[in-house]
């Protein structure tokens, strides 16, 4: 017999996938989800690879770095910026995330 799969067991809301995440940024399409990994040394090398762009694609303007555990943006990476810099309280504010 065939058992019926509801969605929130295949997707639950809670399910971290890791402890980073990654947003780009740029003027004309706006915020893009990216990565998720499980170590700073990871997130801020993948940050730093979305600021320089590649053969592909346009470097970004930014890059928002989450803590997806404590559901806060910890750092802003940008080309003034390419090691993070601490968020502003707008980033901060535009984003929704607790302080």
């Amino acid at each position: 017999m065939n058992r019926t799969v509801i969605q929130t067991e295949m997707f639950p809301e809670t399910k971290i996938y890791g402890k980073y995440h990654l947003v780009t940024y740029c003027e004309d399409n706006g915020e893009d989800d990216k990565d998720y990994v499980n170590d700073m040394i990871t997130a801020c090398a993948k940050a730093r690879q979305y600021l320089n762009g590649d053969c592909l694609t346009e470097p970004y303007e930014k890059v928002y770095l989450f803590n997806e555990i404590e559901n806060t943006l910890i750092k802003v990476f940008d080309k003034d910026h390419k090691n993070g810099r601490p968020p502003y309280q707008f980033e901060i504010a535009n984003f929704n995330v607790k302080s």
